[in-house]
């Protein structure tokens, strides 16, 4: 009877660890290669990265701008990074997986202009791992994209994201209510000011009952100068939330000229 006591003293553990490895074999089968270097992934790693992807790409484990997250390469201060400082943003705080550079920079062009939309599965892990409690945040948004650019690409990057997202954490991905009412210039080469005057007014909330005294998440795939993120945001507390927190897979460094 004692020995039977035993055995099942650790059962609820032992059945937790089971489910919990069951659950990360259905995100990341065997067999599945990285999807920065096309390493063959083994059993015993913890995602779709190999090891030596996984250390270059989140080599910047130090000092990040307390409000953005940005990654503070190079920076001596501990205060908020030069982005910040000039434009406070209006969400409450941000986070990010790593730096857009080198092998980043190559996983992202394919998830968005490559086709491989099956990336979003493994970013949005990844992006969970490094993001916020979902205790924080009421429920996810998705960055919009034009309809127009979104029938050309074939889907938006952003909603992917946010739709795992909300699969890995239980919380709603709500697709309809931040949407793009005008397709914009794009967006890369653009000075921070210029992406701000191109953005003014097209971005809008369909249902804002829906996001009254809510909390916000803003999910997008990489944060340039934080402009998107900054429309976002006034569009959601305009609407009525109560907070907002903005969440991206990659943050672009200030050593590229954006500051």
């Amino acid at each position: 009877m004692r020995e039977e006591k035993e055995k099942r003293k650790g059962w609820p553990e032992k059945t937790a660890a089971k489910a919990g490895k069951a659950c990360f074999r259905l995100l990341f089968p065997e067999g599945i290669y990285c999807i920065s270097c096309g390493r063959p992934i083994l059993p015993a790693w913890e995602d779709s990265l190999c090891p030596d992807c996984r250390k270059v790409i989140f080599e910047n484990r130090g000092g990040r701008c307390p409000r953005c997250g940005r990654p503070m390469e190079g920076w001596k201060s501990h205060g908020l990074c030069p982005d910040c400082r000039h434009c406070f943003p209006l969400y409450s705080r941000g986070k990010t997986c790593c730096v857009y550079k080198g092998r980043v920079k190559g996983i992202l062009y394919d998830f968005k202009y490559g086709g491989k939309a099956f990336l979003a599965r493994p970013l949005a892990f990844l992006m969970a791992e490094e993001g916020f409690d979902p205790a924080a945040y009421d429920l996810i948004l998705p960055v919009p994209m034009a309809k127009a650019k979104m029938r050309r690409r074939g889907y938006n990057q952003a909603a992917l994201l946010g739709r795992e997202l909300g699969r890995l954490t239980g919380r709603p991905c709500e697709e309809d209510i931040l949407i793009r009412n005008r397709e914009t210039v794009p967006m890369s080469g653009l000075s921070r000011e210029e992406r701000r005057e191109n953005l003014k007014g097209a971005i809008c909330v369909t249902k804002p009952r829906a996001l009254l005294g809510k909390r916000v998440l803003l999910v997008d795939d990489i944060y340039t100068t934080g402009a998107t993120m900054g429309a976002c945001s006034q569009a959601v507390l305009s609407a009525g939330a109560k907070e907002v927190f903005a969440l991206t897979f990659a943050m672009a460094s200030p050593e590229k000229g954006i500051f």
